[in-house]
């Protein structure tokens, strides 16, 4: 819903093709007003940081539900980031999370992982010098958000990641469950 509703209000998409495409979600037995209402509130904080991005950077880069490569680190590796900004140097990673357990974007290992295929994919068409991780829990009422240089992340995935990937490929490492 979240990337249908943020089409559909930049739009991305029309007000018939939101419905139409949103139309087995309605249907679903997970749907519900309330959650209608709290998607909305990750849509305006998404749309309040593309507003402001671009604001500071007439050029600013809005991407949604966008597949990122992450096999620089993990052989085969993917993941799609909910939201990607990309202004004055940054690129921010927001990510949707809909759960009741609070979740930190501080150091967190999935949303650096992201980060790093984002950059993989951006990095040589922007200047980009920060990564930018946060996390939206409306449910919670809660945004998290965490900033680390291309530096920082680079070391990150290739001392901790890659190593730690490439054991798990040969069947070795710490398994925990």
């Amino acid at each position: 819903f979240a990337e249908l509703i943020l089409k559909k209000q930049l739009k991305i998409i029309t007000a018939k093709e939101y419905t139409k495409l949103a139309a087995p979600h309605v249907a679903s037995k997970y749907y519900s007003e309330e959650m209608l209402e709290h998607v909305q509130k990750h849509v305006d904080y998404v749309k309040q940081q593309f507003a402001a991005a671009k604001r500071r950077d007439k050029h600013a880069i809005l991407l949604i539900e966008t597949k990122v490569d992450i096999s620089h680190l993990i052989e085969e590796g993917f993941g799609t980031c909910d939201v990607i900004i990309i202004a004055n140097g940054t690129l921010e990673v927001i990510d949707l999370k809909y759960g009741m357990t609070r979740v930190s974007a501080e150091n967190n290992s999935q949303l650096k992982v992201y980060g790093s295929g984002a950059l993989e994919a951006y990095e040589l068409i922007h200047d980009i010098d920060n990564v930018r991780l946060t996390i939206t829990q409306p449910r919670l009422d809660s945004i998290s958000s965490w900033d680390i240089s291309v530096e920082d992340l680079f070391q990150w995935g290739e001392e901790e990641v890659k190593p730690k990937a490439i054991e798990a490929y040969a069947g070795r490492g710490e398994q925990v469950v």
